[in-house]
């Protein structure tokens, strides 16, 4: 039943949530656009036209791409030495130490 969280992390998932939803008016409004120029250059040779379709497949997918990056946004776990339990313990376990003239010698 989970199994989509085990796999991928929240983020992950709410950002392609996100990059479907805005897709499909990305790809409404190129696809529009695209139809509108077709008709436009209907004398224009067929591997022209072709180019535009294939260039037209191309942002839809740059754009759908470029939707996720804005969308994703990675947890960011900071560790330091000093957030590790083990390691504080270790630190708390040795002595002070203490400089020559302070001890007497």
């Amino acid at each position: 039943m989970n199994l989509i969280p085990s796999i991928v992390s929240d983020q992950i998932v709410e950002a392609l949530g996100w990059t479907i939803l805005h897709s499909l008016w990305q790809g409404t409004l190129v696809a529009l656009l695209f139809g509108i120029v077709f008709l436009i250059s209907a004398k224009v040779s067929a591997r022209i036209r072709y180019a535009m379709g294939i260039f037209a497949l191309v942002l839809i997918t740059g754009m759908a791409t470029g939707t996720f990056i804005k969308y994703y946004q990675p947890v960011r776990h900071e560790t330091t030495v000093n957030n590790i339990p083990e390691i504080t313990k270790i630190q708390q376990e040795l002595p002070v130490p203490v400089r020559a003239e302070e001890a007497g010698t």
